[in-house]
Formats: structure tokens, sequence, C-alpha cells
């Protein structure tokens, strides 16, 4: 870790209260160049004032770490009508007349409006009775997408989630990612949301600074630590999904022991809203620790 980011966890800046564009926008003005998309996370983390915008941080640099050149991406669009399967997928990419359009609609987009691109799935048409699935950078403002905000939910409402329908939206051949689009990007992306966004909120929570007790603040800054490892695994590996369940455990445990009474009590009342953000994929974090287990072989707790 570069010696600046791990001092200032120890001596954390003034955190961005505010919009989350201008967090955003704030947030990459002062990137490194080059810098690992972990640090990025933590960094973001760091500026954060609040859950939502510690999970932005998280959840963007988790695609720039899992894309080519990711950096710009805003969302990873994939649920559709029956769900995220490969075989629900209907958006489809055709080529007509030497063109290759897109068409379809994606049910739920989270922060789509906060980058220049947007990550699509779709089938490319279907092989005997599987969907060939392709992954393709699609820009915001394209002719024919269009953007349909969704209901706030009721916890983190800086962080908008769209409806995106796709009309004859022209794609150009250099915008598909290379290789298997569900192996390779959509199958592993929850794995490493969960360790982004991990990182991002324990930063959050580093960057409250001296109001946390000593040790509180020494066990947040060794599983951060814990976490930045983990983002070095490859996000297929059955032992970093056991390894990262048991973090994620002592990450909950840190924080139901976290006393928010030092601080003023718009803050606790923010964090207690937010809190359930972390535990959405909880149903999905289990099953990926069974499959684990299972590949691994008998004898694990």
């Amino acid at each position: 870790m570069d010696p600046i980011l791990l001092r200032s966890l120890l001596r954390p800046p003034e955190a961005f209260s505010g919009e989350l564009s201008g967090f955003l926008k704030s947030w990459r003005q002062a990137a490194p160049d080059p810098e690992r998309p972990i640090d990025a996370a933590i960094r973001g983390g760091l500026r954060a004032d609040r859950l939502g915008f510690a999970f932005a941080a998280g959840y963007r640099s988790a695609l720039a770490a899992l894309l080519p050149n990711g950096e710009n991406i805003a969302s990873l669009c994939i649920t559709e009508a029956e769900g995220g399967h490969p075989r629900a997928i209907r958006t489809r990419l055709e080529n007509r007349d030497g063109r290759l359009l897109l068409n379809g609609e994606k049910l739920w987009s989270t922060l789509a409006e906060s980058g220049e691109y947007l990550a699509v799935l779709a089938s490319a048409g279907w092989k005997e009775d599987r969907n060939i699935l392709v992954l393709l950078r699609v820009p915001v403002g394209a002719p024919g997408l269009h953007l349909e905000p969704l209901a706030e939910l009721p916890f983190a409402p800086e962080i908008g989630h769209y409806r995106v329908a796709f009309v004859d939206v022209q794609v150009p051949l250099y915008s598909v990612f290379m290789g298997d689009a569900y192996a390779l990007y959509v199958k592993p992306f929850r794995t490493v949301e969960d360790i982004f966004v991990s990182t991002a909120t324990i930063a959050m929570l580093l960057g409250r600074g001296q109001g946390w007790p000593e040790d509180f603040r020494q066990r947040l800054l060794s599983l951060l630590l814990v976490f930045r490892q983990l983002s070095e695994l490859p996000p297929d590996d059955p032992g970093l999904h056991i390894a990262l369940a048991g973090v994620q455990a002592q990450l909950q445990e840190i924080l139901r022991g976290a006393d928010w009474s030092v601080f003023p009590p718009e803050e606790a009342t923010r964090w207690f809203r937010d809190v359930p953000l972390l535990g959405v994929a909880a149903k999905a974090r289990k099953l990926r620790l069974e499959r684990a287990r299972e590949r691994v072989g008998p004898g694990l707790p």
C-alpha cells in the first residue's frame, strides 16, 4: 500500500458532504495516476461522510477492477424480467444490415447515471439450448437508450436505481468485451463487489477519525488490510469465498460493537438507516459459501 494512503487511514482527511455527483467528481479529481482499484475504493471511503457514498466508491472501483478499462463504467446491467440467470437474458444484440443494434430492457441498474458508460449483458443468439451472451460498453447518452429512475429504497437514498430500455441502440464492434461474458465478468462480480464495498465501508468508518476508541480503529485497520489482500486473489477461487465469508463475519461483529453515541445524532441516525444496504446480498453470499465448501470437499467447518 502507498504509505501516503496508509497515513491517510491513520489521519483521515475531511469527509465530503453534499450530493453524490459532487462526491464522485471530487473523488475522481483527487485520484493519483496510476492507482489500483482497491486503493481507489479505500480513498473513496475515506472521503465519504455516509455509507451511500462509500458504497458508490466501492461499486465503481469493483467495476474498474473487473472490466478492461472499466474506470468510467457506471453500472453493470444484468437483471431482466425473469432474473439474471443466463437463460433469462432477453436483451439482444442483432446484426442488421451490417450494424450491431441493441434492444431490450434491464429492470435494475444501480448508479446508472454516475459514469459515462453502462456494461450491458445481452444475448447474441442461441446455439442449441445455450444462450450466447456478450457484454457491451454502451454510452449513457447513446440515442435509443432511456433511463427511468426507480423509487428510492428506505436506505442509502443517494444511490439511484434505474430501469434501462434499449431501442435500436447502435453498438460498435469494439464495444464488445472479449471472452465469455458470464464466466469472466458477470459471475465473479458479486464477489469482487463484496470485497470492494466492504473495504470502502471500513475506510469510511476510519474516516470518522478520533471519535472511535483506539482499539476499535486498530481492529478496523487490520480488517481493511485483510480485505485489501483478498482483492488480489482470483474471484472464482473457492478458498477466497471461504476466507471472505470469515472476514465478513468479523466485519459484522465489529459493526455491531460500534458506539455511535460519540458522534452527532444525525450521523448515527443516518448510519442505522443505511446499514441494511450491507445485508442485501446475504442469501447470495450464503449460497456462494455452500458451493465453495462443496468444491473444496468434506471436512470444512
